[in-house]
């Protein structure tokens, strides 16, 4: 119905409709649309499977888009020229809403970059062996999740995954809705239900006897980066994947993720 609705009005802009009749239209009521799904790799289990199961040239763009939650045109699109390996960003200069946006990437993924150039004339950091970037990976990847017995799963799921781990770690809504590149907070709030201290640290403003102390364990440290804690979400992800330092950026080595001065 929304969709409909922006048709009549580019309708009337174009002139191709009198707009007392767009308004007639417009003041039908709209259902009201069920919430959107949200599927995400449960845990460490769920993820080994797929991982395991996916070809090798696929595994390195499905470890990439869990943790950088980016969509699959903006990976398959990626050239190395917005791979910045000084500063541990990936820099993506067109996406969906049009508006460029800035990656963190954790030591996981400098590893995967660091190794993978092998050809200084391909301009993709995902190619086939002639040099091409790869279009089209559905039926691939339907195949991985198939043999890794995933059900109801996309790649964009990979995307809600993302999320849906760095919320369960208690990272801010604010946070995960700026890594997404969403241009409002409101699109985020999907995944706000998946956030432990998103209700108990609500009504423990009220109780004048609830320290600090009560959530400690589901807050970011002083000196923990919000990368690090991306670093970190691979625990309850992916076994295969190096086990991080989660107490600051001082002891990352790169100092991924920092923007320079």
């Amino acid at each position: 119905m929304a969709t409909l609705k922006h048709a009549l009005s580019k309708a009337v802009d174009w002139k191709l409709l009198r707009k007392t009749a767009r308004e007639e239209l417009t003041a039908i009521k709209k259902y009201q649309e069920p919430d959107g799904r949200l599927r995400y790799l449960s845990g460490k289990a769920e993820a080994e499977q797929l991982l395991q199961a996916c070809e090798p040239w696929l595994k390195p763009i499905v470890l990439t888009a869990i943790h950088t939650g980016m969509r699959k045109g903006e990976l398959l699109g990626l050239t190395w020229d917005c791979v910045d390996m000084t500063h541990g960003f990936i820099r993506l200069k067109q996406t969906k809403n049009g508006k460029a946006r800035a990656l963190p990437f954790n030591e996981m993924l400098w590893s995967l970059f660091s190794g993978r150039r092998t050809r200084q004339d391909v301009p993709w950091v995902f190619h086939d062996a002639v040099g091409n970037r790869w279009n089209d990976i559905r039926h691939p990847f339907d195949g991985a999740c198939e043999v890794a017995g995933l059900l109801d799963f996309n790649f964009h799921d990979l995307r809600h995954t993302f999320a849906s781990w760095l919320m369960m770690r208690g990272v801010s809504l604010a946070t995960v809705s700026n890594l997404l590149g969403h241009t409002s907070p409101t699109m985020t709030l999907r995944y706000a239900h998946l956030s432990p201290k998103h209700l108990t640290s609500a009504v423990r403003v009220l109780d004048p006897s609830s320290g600090s102390s009560l959530d400690n364990y589901l807050t970011i440290e002083p000196k923990q980066t919000p990368e690090g804690v991306l670093v970190g979400m691979q625990n309850e992800g992916v076994e295969t994947m190096e086990r991080l330092d989660r107490s600051g950026e001082e002891k990352v080595v790169p100092k991924a993720g920092v923007e320079p001065a």
